[in-house]
């Protein structure tokens, strides 16, 4: 009896120490947050909410001002917000805690900040998340011809180069290595851009067949992709887009047909070989994705806001997550 006995306090004991030992829930972190983006709440206003993508729960939300543009700085747990502020409309980039985003840790100047006509995610965060580039334009100028440079570590912006002739209208910002961006210029052409200020001079970009007339206007015109008549988007905004890197040298477009307002599929292709393309069929009522990292892609049915979450590798929907109503933009680290 006394053997059952001390096998059984032996058996409660081991119990109670492997609750002991079980792992708290781990606090979410920037690099697992997806943000759902209403351009148009209460006027032209923004509201930014967070959302975890392990639990799909809503773990914060932030209202923003006039063409509000966000990044993630998932090193530093931060959430940069950018959008335009007073009677002469000048850039401000508030910079705050992911977990807590009630009040920003810090604000800095983004002079002449350029405005678009569309929500157009026009800025970009260096792969070691230490410079943001923004496009900025002076208010006698039409387009955006210049490339803020911030410098996330002292605040301030550090440089200022001028975009070549040929680089106008509605240049879109992409990270490419460790401190370097890409700015995608229609039609069809690239810079690349580092710290000091240095641009390069104009390359022609990697594009499908099936997106190289789509995305040689500032705004979207009709392609084939080999069975329907099309327009071609990029994942930060239609008609200011540039495709979207996956990884491993590959990029990421969205079409729809040219009678319909939903997203109707995907094409991702090789940097290497453009011709190397592969189609995904979405979802009814898709109206924006975004990466969310090398294999899968967050897409938003904004009417009953439905996140889906695709797989590319299977092309499987394998995840769903809720978002506000009013939601037409996602943002991913």
């Amino acid at each position: 009896m006394r053997v059952y006995l001390l096998a059984a306090a032996l058996l409660v004991l081991a119990l109670a120490c492997g609750k002991e030992q079980e792992a708290p829930p781990q606090p979410f972190s920037a690099g697992n947050v997806l943000i759902a983006l209403d351009d148009e709440h209460e006027g032209t206003n923004a509201l930014l909410t967070l959302i975890d993508l392990s639990t799909g729960e809503t773990v914060g939300e932030l209202t923003s001002g006039y063409q509000t543009w966000a990044l993630f700085r998932p090193s530093a747990g931060e959430l940069l917000v950018s959008d335009l502020e007073g009677d002469d409309f000048q850039g401000r980039l508030r910079v705050f805690d992911v977990r807590d985003t009630g009040a920003p840790k810090q604000t800095i100047p983004m002079p002449d900040r350029n405005v678009s006509t569309v929500w157009a995610q026009a800025m970009a965060l260096s792969g070691d998340e230490r410079y943001l580039y923004y496009t900025a334009r002076v208010v006698e100028e039409k387009y955006p011809h210049w490339i803020g440079i911030i410098d996330l570590i002292t605040g301030e912006e550090v440089a200022r180069p001028e975009l070549p002739v040929g680089c106008g209208q509605y240049p879109t910002i992409a990270a490419i290595d460790r401190s370097n961006v890409q700015v995608f210029c229609p039609a069809n052409r690239f810079v690349t851009v580092d710290p000091s200020g240095n641009v390069s001079e104009l390359m022609p970009f990697p594009l499908p067949t099936e997106a190289l007339e789509s995305l040689s206007e500032p705004t979207p015109s009709l392609v084939r992709t080999g069975r329907d008549d099309v327009i071609v988007h990029g994942c930060l905004g239609p008609g200011r887009t540039i495709p979207c890197p996956l990884g491993d040298n590959q990029r990421i477009l969205a079409f729809n047909p040219w009678d319909a307002h939903f997203l109707s599929g995907l094409l991702v292709y090789s940097e290497e070989d453009p011709t190397d393309v592969q189609q995904f069929k979405l979802p009814d009522g898709i109206v924006h994705f975004t990466p969310v990292d090398a294999s899968t892609v967050a897409l938003l049915e904004a009417d009953t806001g439905r996140i889906y979450l695709l797989d590319l590798a299977s092309g499987e929907v394998t995840g769903e997550l809720r978002a506000p109503s009013g939601a037409r933009w996602l943002i991913a680290p």
